[in-house]
């Protein structure tokens, strides 16, 4: 075979072929011939072996970082979220309590089931905020998130196929904090949840 038809069908092909050619004709693919294959693998075997051996080293020492770590308790966090979701739901209603005296609006809460990984399958509370018809969900969507410690999703009801607004849960277990991630998903919108902004929510979903 022609160098220039091996190299034309990847670094696999070639270098299952340089193997080939080492059992069939031992160290020289050609009898009588200078081997290539030390000029074809130059600068290729070696550097994937290094990183090959770097990969198993960085391997191992998060396998061993991993097995000194203490085992995290899962009930536990389960249960931290499903209080803060409570927290929550007790300042939605303490901030509509006005309209919800006045009949402007009717609060019910459902049970949405939600599954996570080694947390597995548990309900968790939604809202449903019912302004004469038109109901704005809030629907939790899990804790194991990647930057935040919890997502509620926020929509009216009916539109659910539209991207949503999100409630993020983030920092620190003793000190967490909601703030409001609009459907825009603009990072720098990001503000605060108090009753003012989630006023606002509410009216830009009605």
């Amino acid at each position: 075979m022609k160098a220039s038809a091996i190299a034309g069908t990847g670094d696999l092909a070639l270098f299952a072929e340089l193997a080939r050619r080492d059992r069939e004709y031992g160290a020289n693919p050609t009898p009588g011939v200078r081997s290539p294959a030390p000029i074809a693998m130059a600068g290729r075997w070696p550097r994937r072996y290094d990183k090959s051996m770097g990969l198993e080293d960085k391997a191992r020492e998060l396998a061993a970082q991993k097995k000194n770590e203490p085992p995290v308790d899962w009930n536990a966090e389960r249960k931290w979220w499903l209080d803060q979701l409570q927290r929550l739901h007790e300042n939605v209603r303490r901030w509509l309590a006005k309209l919800v005296e006045k009949k402007l609006v009717e609060i019910r809460s459902t049970n949405t089931q939600i599954t996570e990984e080694n947390i597995g399958t548990y309900n968790a509370a939604s809202l449903v905020l019912d302004f004469a018809g038109q109901g704005i969900v809030l629907e939790p969507k899990g804790t194991l998130l990647i930057g935040g410690r919890g997502r509620v999703d926020v929509y009216r009801r009916g539109a659910r196929g539209s991207q949503p607004s999100m409630l993020i849960l983030s920092g620190s277990k003793e000190d967490a904090t909601w703030s409001i991630w609009p459907a825009t998903r603009d990072h720098g919108a990001r503000i605060s949840l108090d009753e003012a902004s989630f006023e606002s929510l509410l009216e830009s979903l009605l």
